[in-house]
Parts: C-alpha cells; structure tokens; sequence
C-alpha cells in the first residue's frame, strides 16, 4: 500500500500574482528579441570587413561599384538592426532593473560603447555611399 504524498509536494510551482507573470513574460520577449537583434547586428559586423577585403582585391570599376552598393546596404541594415538592439538593451536595463548596481554591466556597456564606434568606423571606411 502506496502512501500519498503531502499536499504542498502535488504544487511543485509556486502560484506567483498575475501581474509578476505578466512582468516576467514581457520581459522574456523583449530580452529574446533584444538578444537575436544584437546577434544580427553583430553578424553584419562581422561580414562588412569581408566585403572592404573582396573591394581592396577587385580591380574591375563595374566591381568595386556593386562591392560598394553591397557595402552601403548592408551597412544600412545593420544600423536599422542597431537602433531597435540599443533601446531594448536599455529598457531591460532602466525598466526592468537588469544589471543595475552590477560590475558586469560596466564592462558591457563598455563593450557597447566600443561597437558603436566600430559600426561609425565602418561608414567612415566607405560602407556609406552617401
């Protein structure tokens, strides 16, 4: 004969107030979309130096045109990308209090602030056209 488990065993999640769950939910989506913005932005970063590699190889004008116009396009996608990756970054930072009072996010911000002076440099290496 089995003996039934304890009440308070059955409930294995604590209930929590509607409006916590709420809070927490928003918060996942807006951190999940933060997080794969900051990563398509990065990938961006990362592919722009091999198009300014294939341009500083290509000796056709007609080349180096369209190797430009790829440039400035992609740049320009990144910074749609960048702008929406920033403001989510800083919501989860001022609203929901992530990383507040903590030394990682000194050296996250940090790393930001060394990005975006990355993103400007590779307009000023001719990925903007305008």
């Amino acid at each position: 004969r089995s003996v039934p488990p304890p009440p308070d065993a059955l409930n294995f999640y604590p209930t929590l107030p509607q409006d916590t769950l709420a809070r927490d939910t928003g918060m996942l989506w807006i951190k999940t979309l933060h997080i794969v913005l900051v990563t398509s932005w990065f990938g961006g970063l990362f592919y722009l130096p091999r198009i300014f590699v294939n341009l500083a190889d290509e000796t056709d004008a007609a080349a180096q045109a369209r190797l430009l116009h790829m440039a400035d396009k992609l740049y320009r996608f990144m910074t749609i990308l960048m702008i929406p990756a920033l403001l989510l970054g800083l919501w989860l930072w001022l609203v929901y209090g992530i990383g507040g009072g903590q030394g990682w996010m000194h050296a996250k911000l940090a790393v930001v602030v060394l990005t975006l002076g990355y993103h400007h440099l590779c307009c000023s290496a001719g990925a903007c056209e305008g």
